[in-house]
């Protein structure tokens, strides 16, 4: 048992060696995890007010990639949402995404007018992200109600955002890369898993079929087989869909 959160841990990740975890909590505290001998290794915290919604670790356990959020649902006097890379060996920023992005942003800012310069680019909040096992990419997904929420993908190396991939309408709710980084594989509250190529943003193929709007059970999870030939999908009914990918 890892006691170190003191309120709802809202994000996950783990890296590809298992050797370190990353959380999030509902206090915008983040803490990275040292996982064979149970111990915290780095902490820091986000911006005051936020949740943390998302985060990821490389492959190595060396780089994190953060996204945080306010709950509140109108646009007066909330906290600047944040998207960051950090080295999660000492919890030390390397990049701000969103500034990098949105020359306008200001971290500071808590008015109606600040909010809408990220709003469209955070949506309802990034639920999702996932760091391509050679370090070089990150994908951040638009969650909550949306028309149709897209994935960021972000240069780790310079912090920019490089593009927009797929959709999900009404919303994504998770996110993962190939082995070879070179497709995005996606779930959302259309109901469908799609799968997407990173560098042009073609869609390959969109499994499962919308089954009559937002709040009746779309998928919420996935996973991908280690010799990638299945994924199987959970959503908010109950079931677990498992698709041949061959």
């Amino acid at each position: 048992v890892l006691g170190g959160h003191t309120d709802w841990v809202m994000a996950l990740g783990m890296s590809g060696d298992e050797t370190r975890l990353i959380s999030g909590d509902a206090r915008a505290g983040v803490i990275v995890w040292d996982l064979p001998a149970a111990k915290e290794t780095a902490r820091w915290t986000g911006l005051p007010w936020n949740w943390i919604r998302a985060a990821a670790l490389s492959q190595d356990g060396k780089t994190a990639i953060v996204t945080e959020s306010c709950d509140k649902h109108d646009d007066f006097d909330i906290p600047a949402a944040a998207l960051r890379t950090y080295d999660a060996t000492s919890g030390q920023i390397k990049h701000d995404v969103m500034k990098n992005h949105l020359p306008k942003y200001d971290i500071k800012a808590t008015s109606y007018g600040s909010a809408q310069v990220w709003r469209k680019f955070v949506s309802a909040g990034l639920i999702a992200a996932d760091i391509s096992p050679d370090g070089k990419l990150a994908a951040v997904g638009q969650g909550g109600e949306n028309d149709t929420g897209k994935f960021h993908i972000v240069d780790m190396e310079s912090g920019k955002v490089l593009r927009e991939i797929s959709g999900h309408r009404y919303g994504v709710t998770d996110g993962r890369f190939s082995s070879d980084g070179k497709y995005l594989l996606s779930t959302g509250r259309d109901t469908t898993l799609r799968i997407t190529n990173v560098e042009d943003g073609k869609e390959v193929a969109a499994l499962g079929s919308p089954r009559g709007g937002q709040f009746k059970d779309w998928f919420s999870a996935l996973a991908i087989s280690p010799d990638e030939q299945t994924v199987a999908v959970a959503d908010i009914a109950g079931l677990i869909q498992v698709w041949s990918l061959s």
